[in-house]
């Protein structure tokens, strides 16, 4: 179980999120930053990756859901 308390930085963070609480014996945090939302996209994308091409058939006609 863990937990992380933000409270100091009350200021800063825009809603009401304050704290993170997990319960798992093990937890990766990944924090990054950047200067633009196109700065945090490509950080992000270095460390999980990006998404492969979508196949050609998506591209024609309509893809429906039942």
């Amino acid at each position: 179980m863990g937990y992380l308390d933000f409270t100091f930085f009350d200021e800063v963070l825009l809603d009401s999120t304050r704290a993170v609480f997990w319960h798992a014996k093990t937890v990766d945090l990944f924090i990054t930053y950047g200067d633009s939302p196109k700065a945090l996209s490509g950080s992000i994308s270095k460390f999980v990756g990006t998404m492969k091409a979508l196949p050609e058939w998506t591209f024609n006609g309509a893809i429906i859901g039942l």
